[in-house]
């Protein structure tokens, strides 16, 4: 049904965006002020972008899982990188 994949894209679709954001933000080497507010401008185009392509997958356990694995790799790469201490967050 279409309930699936619209939940999918609304709630995963902003936790995945704000992680993506954020793992731009940290990545962006010249100035992190500068990229966290590039960052918090495509917030929502990127949510938006996320919502529309979970209604391209067939059903809404796959844009559930889809998205869920996404958002595992996001989010696991946000915490590799901080516990190798790739990157500092400034003080």
């Amino acid at each position: 049904m279409i309930w699936g994949q619209t939940t999918a894209g609304v709630l995963l679709g902003l936790i995945l965006s704000a992680g993506l954001c954020g793992l731009y933000a940290l990545l962006a080497l010249p100035s992190f002020d500068a990229a966290l507010m590039t960052a918090t401008l495509l917030l929502i185009p990127l949510w938006i972008a996320i919502m529309t392509l979970s209604f391209r997958i067939r059903s809404g356990l796959r844009a559930w899982a889809s998205l869920g694995l996404a958002n595992l790799a996001c989010y696991g790469l946000l915490w590799a990188l901080r516990a190798a201490a790739v990157v500092v967050l400034p003080v």
